[in-house]
């Protein structure tokens, strides 16, 4: 089973990775120009959340 804290840090490089490093013609994320700092964090605190939170529980189903 994955730690969830490590499913977390992996999603989370993973998202940081394609917003700031890979998407540098603002293709995937140039919705994103407009908005605030705080709504940005906001936003991918909750992308992580949400996929850490669904990575746990689909890998509790192989335990």
């Amino acid at each position: 089973m994955v730690h969830p804290i490590l499913a977390g840090l992996l999603i989370a490089i993973v998202v940081f990775a394609d917003v700031w490093v890979f998407d540098e013609d603002q293709k995937r994320w140039g919705w994103l120009k407009s908005w605030s700092k705080p709504a940005k964090l906001t936003l991918f605190v909750g992308i992580t959340l949400l996929f850490t939170i669904f990575w746990t529980v689909v890998s509790l189903k192989y335990v």
